[in-house]
């Protein structure tokens, strides 16, 4: 369990009368943990960053046998959604159970606005509190993104172990060292975020498994020569390819890790939470990543594997994010802090009854760029001035360079590719208030300076390619992509109309190597 006691890496306001207070409980004479209930679960949440929910597609199972296993065993969300489309905010709301304040902070001359989960009460410190063993496993040899995360945990490590080359050895090595205390385990990979070369190192003991096809002709020498002599539309595909190949290759880690838990007995008490942070635009609306908020970067998958329930199917309720910390927290027999705003979901998962469902779903990234959607209809915005609120980029003496709408009836348009702010501009201007008063409260702006920005999170944003998110006082900001909020061309124009998106023209694919 994490010790309380102030130190050089943990979070300066927090401290065990200060966790007692925000959980709604009294500080007792007694600093000593509360123990967890006999019957209380351990937990494992396996969190691919950027992975899509149509990768767990029927069609796909033989490709990822370890993911459809899951699905094979649980709850699977048909419709689960993150509150934003960037790593950082979205890693912060999964353990907050609430959406995080977004402060400023500076590197030199540069200012980005950067999530904080200073001064909020963390699902893994509330469960370390009541006796868990807590570890979190990052997808490369720490986790730089979001400041903090590394020391709300017992133990925090990136996933190579003792110069080992396979990404699960770290997590087994952990799961297999466990005793009778429940534990929650929280695994963060990030080979989809920008795919390369896959870690799939044969283990102790195991019998080396054949390379996928796919990591040769995709990862090997030969693939930036294949790449540079491509057309367009093959580079596209061959994007889409290693984005897929990645996934194939950490489905071995899964299978690795889930056959430990079976190892052990674990697999009797472990309630195991497949999930992402967010999705992924590949190719949609003729773009790639997950900077817009459309349907691809905020649906995502959420399977959750109780033992002890009534067994697999699929739930069609609206469910977030947010929702899993206060549902672990009250399944750990655990009070829930006030500040989370997510729901228990057990209800749905025992099927003893419904979950009250949220008035509209919200996101928001780094950069500004934001969402709403009630009911049928979902509003994304972008803006350098974000009126009704702060943006990612805040500067007085800066010139704006506009704002865009695009408004969608998802019943009748799930694709998003009929933009519907000409036909309904007050349904535009009601969700956009509502937008703007969520936003507000979520951004720290106070006087002075803002905070030096840790080192650690300076060489994360540029190396995964978030340092453009990064502005200097009065430099100048891209404009909106192509085309954006334009209307498609009327029918029988005699113009093809294109394949993504009302009328963008694609941007060049990411150069990955």
């Amino acid at each position: 369990m994490r010790s309380f006691a102030p130190s050089p890496n943990a979070r300066s306001c927090v401290g065990l009368a200060s966790l007692l207070l925000a959980i709604g409980c009294e500080p007792a004479p007694d600093p000593s943990p509360a123990p967890a209930a006999a019957s209380a679960p351990s937990f494992l949440v396996i969190d691919i960053d950027s992975m899509r929910y149509d990768r767990l597609d029927e069609s796909r199972r033989a490709d990822t046998p370890a993911l459809h296993s899951l699905v094979d065993r649980g709850v699977v969300f048909d419709a689960a959604y993150s509150s934003s489309g960037w790593t950082a905010p979205s890693l912060a709301t999964l353990l907050l159970g609430a959406f995080p304040t977004m402060e400023r902070r500076r590197a030199g001359g540069m200012h980005a606005w950067s999530p904080s989960i200073a001064g909020g009460t963390t699902l893994p410190e509330v469960l370390g509190y009541y006796g868990y063993d807590t570890a979190a496993f990052w997808g490369g040899e720490g986790d730089g993104l979001l400041a903090g995360s590394s020391a709300i945990f017992g133990s925090s490590q990136g996933m190579m172990f003792e110069g080992s080359t396979s990404y699960d050895r770290g997590v087994t090595a952990w799961l297999e060292a466990r005793t009778d205390t429940p534990f929650f385990a929280f695994v963060h990979n990030l080979d989809l975020h920008r795919p390369g070369p896959p870690r799939l190192q044969a283990l102790p003991g195991e019998q080396a498994q054949p390379e996928p096809a796919c990591v040769q002709e995709l990862f090997g020498p030969l693939a930036r020569q294949k790449r540079e002599n491509q057309t367009s539309d093959e580079n596209v595909q061959y994007q889409i390819e290693r984005y897929d190949c990645a996934l194939i290759c950490y489905d071995r880690s899964i299978a690795r890790i889930m056959a430990t838990l079976e190892a052990t007995g674990l697999d009797e008490r472990t309630v195991v939470v497949l999930t992402s942070n967010h999705g992924e635009l590949l190719r949609e609306h003729d773009t790639y990543g997950h900077e817009l908020l459309y349907d691809p970067v905020l649906h995502i998958p959420f399977v959750v594997v109780d033992p002890g329930g009534p067994g697999p199917r699929r739930e069609t309720a609206v469910v977030e994010l947010q929702d899993l910390a206060p549902t672990m927290l009250a399944w750990a027999g655990a009070t829930v802090p006030r500040e989370m705003d997510g729901r228990d979901l057990r209800p749905l998962l025992r099927q003893t009854g419904q979950v009250e469902p949220p008035a509209a779903l919200y996101a928001l990234t780094n950069r500004g760029n934001a969402s709403i959607q009630r009911g049928d209809h979902k509003l994304i915005r972008a803006d350098d001035s974000l009126r009704n609120g702060p943006t990612m980029f805040r500067w007085a003496e800066d010139q704006p360079i506009g704002s865009w709408h695009e408004l969608y009836d998802l019943a009748a348009d799930p694709g998003e590719l009929t933009d519907l702010t000409a036909e309904q501009p007050a349904l535009v201007d009601e969700l956009d208030v509502l937008l703007g008063a969520w936003i507000e409260p979520r951004y720290s702006e106070g006087p002075g300076d803002p905070q030096a920005m840790d080192a650690d999170l300076e060489r994360a944003l540029k190396e995964r390619g978030y340092w453009d998110a990064v502005t200097e006082p009065g430099a100048g900001r891209k404009p909106p992509p192509p085309g954006a909020g334009k209307k498609p061309p009327p029918p029988g124009d005699g113009k093809k109309p294109p394949p993504h998106g009302p009328g963008r023209k694609p941007p060049p694919p990411p150069q990955q190597d």
